[in-house]
């Protein structure tokens, strides 16, 4: 019976009080659910997931859950043949494509077969030869490209904003009314 290991991956805490680590454990119970002729059995007892750790940076490469699972496949604690379940190939990487790619590839080469749940896609040793997984190795990067660039914009974008913020400061613009509790909200001291 191969063991199916869940990865849950979110960039920054905030989403944790979302509905992100929810959905992504109900994909991969669903995934399993749907495929009994897989046998899987999902693993509870390996936490799977990086809560606030950046796949645009590789964070969750060098620091995370992510990295655990990664030295434990090398060293044969995982074994070939085991199923890694992830919501899409963006929770794996949001590098360069020519970065994210080699990642995906060491793991099918040490024979995991990667889950995308979203699209259901299956990423072996078996399923990436020949021309059909060709085609599937160039989907698959087209993915990791439009995962790059999403995270690559929404970075330039939130780092011309507070440029932005800080040129305002600059200028003498206060951005918020919230002050220190000893100011009143027009910055003069309260006389309590």
């Amino acid at each position: 019976m191969p063991t199916a290991y869940s990865y849950k991956r979110f960039s920054t805490a905030k989403q944790g009080d979302g509905d992100s680590l929810r959905r992504q454990i109900a994909l991969a119970e669903r995934y399993i659910a749907k495929h009994p002729e897989l046998n899987l059995d999902l693993d509870t007892e390996f936490d799977l997931t990086d809560q606030g750790l950046s796949a645009y940076k590789g964070l969750h490469l060098t620091k995370g859950a992510f990295r655990v699972f990664l030295m434990a496949v090398e060293t044969g604690q995982i074994a070939s043949g085991s199923y890694l379940l992830v919501e899409s190939q963006d929770r794996l990487s949001r590098q360069q494509p020519i970065e994210a790619m080699p990642q995906l590839l060491e793991l099918v080469k040490s024979g995991i077969v990667v889950v995308t749940l979203n699209d259901e896609k299956i990423y072996s040793i078996e399923s990436l030869k020949g021309v059909d997984g060709t085609f599937l190795m160039m989907a698959s990067l087209v993915g990791m490209a439009r995962a790059f660039e999403e995270s690559d914009t929404k970075g330039r974008r939130v780092k011309a904003a507070w440029a932005n913020k800080f040129n305002k400061i600059k200028d003498g613009v206060q951005l918020t009314k919230r002050v220190p509790f000893w100011l009143n909200s027009d910055r003069t001291i309260r006389p309590e």
